[in-house]
């Protein structure tokens, strides 16, 4: 089976790829088809692109409050802006675009 990928060709809506052109090895030619078809097929995926580090979600479901979490949760650089401040305390936002995102996305295939 790794034989026929590596020597064979990907097609990807009406555009064929070489294997030999994309990589040596299996991982490397995927790698590139995926580099290749991701961005078509979801364009929004850099939107919540964020480097973690495994346990953030461990993280909020322990949480007692929501005001010592991982950067990834708050606004900035490196944050999603699902935790925001509200006077004293810190409470989640469904308006963070990317919580806004799948909501809408829900909201839609549901209808």
């Amino acid at each position: 089976m790794l034989d026929a990928v590596e020597k064979g060709q990907g097609l990807f809506r009406g555009v064929q790829k070489d294997a030999a052109a994309l990589g040596n090895n299996a991982g490397e030619i995927f790698k590139k088809l995926f580099d290749f078809a991701f961005p078509d097929l979801y364009p929004k995926l850099e939107m919540g692109f964020r480097p973690l580090n495994g346990k953030e979600v461990d993280e909020i479901l322990k949480a007692a409050n929501l005001n010592a979490l991982s950067p990834v949760f708050y606004d900035g650089e490196k944050g999603l802006d699902l935790v925001i401040k509200e006077g004293a305390k810190y409470v989640p936002n469904p308006s963070a675009p990317v919580a806004k995102e799948i909501l809408d996305y829900i909201g839609e295939d549901h209808e």
